[in-house]
């Protein structure tokens, strides 16, 4: 075989397989404040959005994150820089971690499967304006059963809110979701103003746009 011949094949088996790439570790939830947030990749972040950080793969690649405690997956997109804790290797959106079972936890021990590697990204930006107008709710709950989340609204009543509540359907990645809402409001600073009223225990809440 001809030298050069010899080194292009060296370089070729060098070359990890990044489409095959599996790594297993901690999945964290990102913190509700930082909703809105400008992430590395220069969209703004949202709970509502099935995005994730990682350390090091590209901005726009999708990798499938499986939850090794009940088995259930999505597919997410990469969109920002972390988790920079030692033994998690992604940070999950709110929406993210309700469709894999994560209602109430911080972490759980997860599968990150590379599905795609994005080599030509551009960042979708939505807007953050406290003051933009549109149809603003504060999400409390997601269920993947309906009776669930009906079943918590009766439970919500023992607060006296004033705001409606409502449940609505959402299809995360060929998953049925059943989210509990607080509220219909046109702005999301008004939204916001609300959730500081609500009790401690719904303070995970996080505003987020509803379809009308």
């Amino acid at each position: 075989m001809k030298p050069l011949q010899l080194f292009i094949l060296l370089i070729f088996w060098g070359l990890p397989n990044l489409n095959a790439q599996t790594q297993q570790g901690f999945a964290s939830v990102r913190p509700l404040s930082h909703e809105g947030l400008m992430t590395k990749s220069g969209e703004r972040f949202s709970h509502d959005s099935l995005v994730a950080s990682h350390r090091s793969l590209p901005f726009g690649s999708v990798v499938k994150v499986t939850n090794l405690t009940n088995k259930q997956s999505i597919k997410v997109k990469i969109n920002d820089r972390g988790p920079f804790i030692k033994g998690r290797i992604i940070d999950l959106s709110q929406s993210l971690a309700d469709s894999i079972g994560l209602y109430n936890n911080d972490i759980a021990q997860v599968k990150m499967e590379v599905l795609k590697i994005e080599t030509n990204f551009e960042p979708q930006n939505a807007t953050s304006n406290p003051n933009s107008k549109g149809n603003f709710a504060i999400q409390v709950a997601s269920y993947s059963k309906k009776e669930n989340a009906i079943n918590y609204t009766t439970e919500l009543k023992k607060y006296n809110i004033t705001e409606p509540i409502h449940v609505k359907l959402q299809s995360v990645d060929d998953k049925t979701l059943f989210k509990v809402f607080i509220g219909n409001f046109d702005t999301r600073e008004k939204a916001e103003k609300y959730k500081t009223q609500l009790p401690d225990a719904l303070q995970k809440g996080y505003v987020t746009t509803i379809n009308p």
